[in-house]
């Protein structure tokens, strides 16, 4: 693993955000949800803050987030590149390394096709791992964060 001793995964969403954070030898995940739909500002404030929170907690020296998917559609699509960009120019401002994962390279990862659905990455976590999220509609982003950790200390640490 290469010296890595911590590591954070971000499935960023404007409703729940997945986290996985690598520490310790242990991975470990949650997920940020703020109640406040139609408030675009104080939405950013409230899972900028949390997940700097964690930043603070675990100093990572790496976050790993899943790319954009570019099929999506509506205006949320906005909102969520202006969350992700205000991100990235923050994780640049304290010199926080980031590497971003396309979605269909981390689902090629861990289920070999890239275009897996949601329980069939609950079930591949599963399988390679032994990691649970079996409630797939609320625990998905987790699942996704999870893996983006494991991509990064398997296949980017070599």
């Amino acid at each position: 693993m290469k010296g890595i001793k911590n590591l954070l995964g971000l499935d960023i969403s404007l409703t729940s955000t997945g986290l996985a954070w690598y520490s310790g030898n242990e991975i470990n995940t949650g997920r940020i949800c703020p109640n406040m739909p139609h408030e675009e500002i104080p939405r950013y404030l409230f899972i900028l803050e949390k997940i700097f929170q964690i930043i603070e907690r675990i100093h990572p020296e790496v976050v790993i987030l899943e790319g954009y998917s570019y099929g999506s559609r509506g205006s949320a699509v906005y909102q969520y590149a202006e969350l992700v960009g205000i991100l990235k120019f923050l994780l640049h401002r304290k010199n926080i390394k980031l590497i971003v994962v396309p979605p269909t390279t981390i689902k090629k990862f861990v289920t070999g096709s890239g275009r897996a659905d949601k329980q069939s990455m609950s079930d591949a976590a599963y399988w390679n791992w032994g990691a649970e999220f079996f409630d797939v509609e609320h625990e998905n982003d987790m699942c996704d964060a999870y893996c983006l950790v494991k991509y990064y200390l398997e296949e980017c640490s070599k």
